[in-house]
């Protein structure tokens, strides 16, 4: 996918940014459940409620320091998209897995 900036014709491939993005993270795995032991999941009839947060966190971010994009780890989202959900069907809170890592995946470009 390749986008143009407002202000000059310069395409940004953003799909070549967030591929370089996965290939700079060292070798792992992070798991995210929807909800804790002993929780179930919501579903709001469009979906899961965790799922759709998930899915919606990148909007609460935005590009710093004048750069023309900026990459969303998963941390960041999954955060963002855990706050959504508590407030939206309390008591499920998702759990995140990622062991020792300090280095997250990126989960979106905005």
């Amino acid at each position: 996918m390749k986008a143009f900036m407002k202000s000059a014709a310069i395409p940004i491939d953003y799909r070549k940014i967030f591929d370089d993005a996965v290939m700079a993270n060292p070798e792992g795995r992070i798991v995210a459940y929807s909800c804790d032991i002993n929780q179930s999941a919501g579903d709001d009839g469009s979906g899961g409620v965790f799922t759709q947060e998930l899915l919606a966190a990148p909007k609460y971010f935005s590009p710093t320091n004048n750069n023309q994009y900026g990459i969303v780890k998963i941390n960041a989202a999954f955060d963002q998209a855990k706050t959504m959900t508590y407030a939206k069907n309390a008591p499920q809170s998702p759990v995140f897995n990622a062991g020792r890592r300090m280095d997250f995946y990126p989960f979106a470009i905005v």
